[in-house]
């Protein structure tokens, strides 16, 4: 995976609500959850949750190849997800060729409260 420009991090925002009764080092929600959420979702990018895992920070971070600003054991979400991206780029920057076509977006949950926590875009590998 190589990432794309930086991500996006945000302050704790509220994402997915907890359905799994809360277990040490177990998750908060399913992906049934992820997947309900984000097709309850209205985006011009019609996002689709190509797969959604469950891991550690460290674990995160190594698959984007960014910084999750966490402790490495924290349990969290990552959601890999395909969609129509519009690339956003500065005025005087001019796209050359078309976009990549495996490029995904990543979004990062907190697993235990569900909180939205990231966003980076990525390249994968085939």
């Amino acid at each position: 995976v190589r990432s794309r420009g930086c991500g996006d991090v945000y302050k704790s925002q509220p994402g997915i609500r907890p359905s799994v009764a809360r277990e040490p080092g177990k998750p908060a929600f399913t992906e049934e959850d992820v997947r309900a959420w984000v097709a309850a979702m209205e985006s011009d990018e019609n996002p689709v949750v190509k797969r959604v895992e469950f891991m550690s920070a460290c674990e995160v971070a190594t698959k984007v190849n960014h910084p999750v600003y966490r402790p490495d054991d924290t349990l969290l979400a990552l959601v890999t997800l395909t969609g129509d991206w519009q690339i956003h780029l500065p005025p005087e920057v001019t796209p050359v060729g078309p976009p990549d076509p495996d490029t995904v977006a990543y979004w990062i949950f907190d697993a235990v409260t569900g909180h939205l926590i990231g966003r980076i875009s990525g390249v994968e590998s085939p």
